[in-house]
C-alpha cells in the first residue's frame, strides 16, 4: 500500500473514532507511525482540538480517570444473583425439573433448571 493510501485509511479511521480516543492517541505519539501521526495531527485540526492547551487538560483527566478506575478496583463486573438462571429461562435446550416442595408450603411445586439445584 502507498503512502497516500495508508494515510486515507488512517484519516477514515480516525474521523470514526470520538475525541477522547484520538486525545488519548495524542497522549502517546510514540506509538504512532509518521503517517499515522500526520493523520492524527489533521484529523484534531479538522475538529479544532489540537491545541497544546487542550491536551494537557485531557492529560490530566485522564490522569484522574485512571486513579479513579484504580480506586474502584473490584467493582468492574457485578453480577446480580439471578443473572445466570435468568439467561437459562431464556434458553429452550436446558430443561426445567418440578420437585414436590416439603409439606406446608403453600405452592405444590418448585421449578429449578438441571444443573442447578
Amino acid at each position: 500500500m502507498e503512502h497516500m493510501e495508508i494515510r486515507d485509511d488512517l484519516a477514515q479511521q480516525y474521523s470514526a473514532m470520538g475525541d477522547e480516543e484520538l486525545l488519548r492517541l495524542a497522549l502517546d505519539p510514540e506509538q504512532l507511525t509518521p503517517v499515522a501521526k500526520a493523520a492524527l495531527r489533521e484529523e484534531l485540526a479538522r475538529r479544532r482540538i489540537n491545541s497544546a492547551e487542550r491536551l494537557e487538560t485531557f492529560r490530566g483527566e485522564e490522569e484522574e480517570r485512571k486513579q479513579e478506575l484504580r480506586k474502584q478496583t473490584g467493582t468492574l463486573f457485578l453480577l446480580h444473583p439471578m443473572a445466570s438462571v435468568a439467561n437459562d429461562l431464556a434458553r429452550p435446550d436446558v430443561p426445567m425439573i418440578r420437585r414436590p416442595k416439603p409439606s406446608g408450603s403453600k405452592q405444590p411445586y418448585s421449578s429449578c433448571f438441571s444443573g442447578f439445584h
